[in-house]
């Protein structure tokens, strides 16, 4: 429909198809008052969390992997992941990651819950040190989300990325892996950490929070 019309609204670079002038990027909508931020930074950082859906695309085995690599130098690392398949035919898939890490399940430090309710998930996120994320496509929401709430966020997503920085930063942004970003984030004091979440929260704020969005979107139909 480009051909069609003034333009084409979407909320970052990275979720739609097609570049050019025609091509409105608004950021991503989320209510800064309701995933508002945690009142303190919890270090060291030891309760990792990933919310989204159990999907082969969100790479929740190289999540899960990962962090059962980095547990051999920092064994007080718990991971709790969870989301539920978006479709019955992700169903087989949720099943075999979860067989797959049955032991670690049962050792304590790896725990799988189904989805839950949106307006749950601020509070969920706030229970933990650290988001964890390994999706590689257009900006998750989920990603602003943990952003919002001021809890370190540690990621492979080129668009987060090329947004908000990395913890990572000696290897390039081609190169740069989850263990390798995770472990340099563990290895950081808190009073850096803090540093880096404040900048982020910000740059959450001006660029995706619902007020914002609202009149950006006023903007481009003012002017199209």
């Amino acid at each position: 429909s480009r051909a069609l019309t003034n333009g084409v609204i979407t909320s970052t670079p990275g979720s739609c198809p097609i570049k050019g002038r025609k091509v409105f990027a608004i950021g991503q909508s989320v209510d800064s008052k309701v995933f508002n931020r945690k009142s303190r930074l919890d270090t060291p950082i030891k309760n990792l969390i990933h919310i989204g859906r159990f999907d082969p695309s969100k790479n929740i085995e190289e999540i899960i992997a990962g962090v059962k690599n980095l547990r051999d130098t920092y064994p007080a690392l718990k991971l709790n992941i969870i989301g539920s398949p978006s479709s019955e035919k992700f169903q087989d898939h949720m099943e075999l990651v979860k067989s797959k890490f049955l032991a670690d399940v049962q050792l304590g430090w790896l725990t799988f819950k189904p989805g839950i309710e949106r307006r749950k998930i601020p509070d969920e996120l706030k229970k933990n040190d650290c988001f964890i994320h390994a999706f590689q496509g257009s900006l998750d929401k989920t990603l602003v989300e943990a952003t919002l709430t001021a809890i370190p966020v540690a990621t492979i997503n080129n668009e987060y990325i090329k947004t908000f920085g990395k913890w990572n930063l000696i290897d390039s942004v081609n190169s740069i892996s989850l263990v390798s970003e995770l472990e340099y984030l563990l290895n950081l004091d808190s009073n850096t950490i803090t540093k880096e979440v404040d900048r982020r929260h910000e740059i959450a704020r001006r660029d995706h929070d619902s007020e914002g969005w609202v009149n950006r979107l006023v903007n481009v139909l003012d002017q199209n």
